[in-house]
């Protein structure tokens, strides 16, 4: 981010630290002091404001509980704006300023996150691990599946 970019604020801010870091006899309590310090430091240097809470942020939260309450069923971007009852380009610009992802791409890492769980378990067979993370295509399986391979 540009307001990174004022060197003389960072070292200010990084001097700081450092003498936080490097102080012996720390306790909870001073911790706690010194980041609010720093918080504050930060507040006024780069004019920070809190992020305003709005109902945007509301559906979000609703909207990631859904998919992964309901990953393992044949879930779309499509079911999820009708359940919430929300036209699917608004659902779809929602979810992505919201989640910083697709629909799609959120719900295949919720999806392959489950994967992994139950490989690691090793009680279940390929296909039965299929069905219980809502893979409908073993060809779509197979390509996850894959992909978690090649990252171990």
């Amino acid at each position: 981010p540009t307001f990174l970019l004022k060197s003389e604020e960072n070292l200010s801010l990084m001097a700081f630290l450092q003498n936080w870091a490097e102080k012996i006899d720390r306790t909870l309590l001073g911790d706690c002091g010194y980041v609010n310090l720093f918080l504050d430091k930060m507040q006024r240097i780069y004019q920070l404001q809190p992020i305003k809470k709005n109902d945007s942020n509301n559906i979000i939260i609703k909207f990631i509980r859904y998919v992964n309450e309901h990953y393992m069923e044949n879930i779309s971007l499509e079911s999820m704006a009708k359940v919430f009852s929300y036209s699917v380009g608004r659902c779809s610009t929602l979810f992505n300023e919201g989640v910083g992802m697709s629909f799609k791409q959120y719900l295949n890492c919720v999806r392959m996150q489950a994967m992994k769980t139950l490989l690691k378990e090793k009680k279940f067979t390929n296909m039965e691990i299929m069905e219980m993370c809502g893979y409908n295509s073993p060809v779509t399986f197979y390509r996850h599946y894959k992909i978690l391979k090649e990252k171990k």
